[in-house]
């Protein structure tokens, strides 16, 4: 699906909300879920890609600058 549109799709037997965006230059999909669900959905992630792994904002923020992707209101104002 298109860059900022959502699906409703089955995932390691719960129902998660899949949008299509990403703020850090790749093609990505933000997962929203339950949060009693959120450890079992990213195990069965894991088991499919061991390479995946969790990382915070700043690390974001890291990709999203080698990306050159400036976000309004960081990088980007009004002024």
């Amino acid at each position: 699906f298109k860059a900022f549109q959502w699906r409703k799709l089955g995932m390691a037997g719960t129902d998660v909300i899949a949008v299509r965006m990403s703020f850090i230059g790749e093609h990505g999909l933000e997962l929203h879920c339950d949060r009693d669900q959120v450890a079992n959905i990213f195990q069965k992630l894991h088991e499919a890609d061991p390479k995946l792994a969790d990382w915070g904002g700043s690390a974001m923020t890291s990709f999203r600058l080698e990306k050159s992707v400036p976000l309004f209101g960081k990088d980007i104002t009004k002024d």
